[in-house]
């Protein structure tokens, strides 16, 4: 049997070395090893209250604030849910004829 690991597995390491996962610096994966930000937990908070209803598909609030901040208009914001989404709709929209896809690499590619 082939034993699957991925790198951000900090428990197993942990546990292996005999240190609380809490003192692991976890590079391996995208995200923010020193801890959630104040201003993104007090964020995500406030947004519990909205957890009855399912968010806006088209992403439309998100699209104009960031075409605001960024003084752009929001029909050239792309926003995706990940690396994955983001390739598997550009290769959608562009409709390549080839590709190149080199080993090792991530799966989804």
């Amino acid at each position: 049997m082939i034993k699957y690991e991925h790198g951000a597995d900090i428990y197993s390491t942990a546990k292996k070395i005999n240190v609380d996962e809490d003192k692991i610096l976890d590079f391996s994966s995208n995200i923010n090893s020193l801890g959630i930000r104040k201003n993104v937990k007090q964020a995500y908070l406030k947004s519990l209250e909205a957890c009855d209803r399912y968010p806006d598909p088209r992403l439309r609030k998100l699209s104009r604030e960031i075409g605001n901040y960024e003084n752009i208009s929001e029909d050239w914001i792309f926003i995706s849910n990940g690396a994955s989404e983001a390739i598997y709709r550009i290769v959608i929209s562009l409709k390549p004829q080839k590709a190149l896809l080199t080993s090792p690499t991530f799966g989804e590619y």
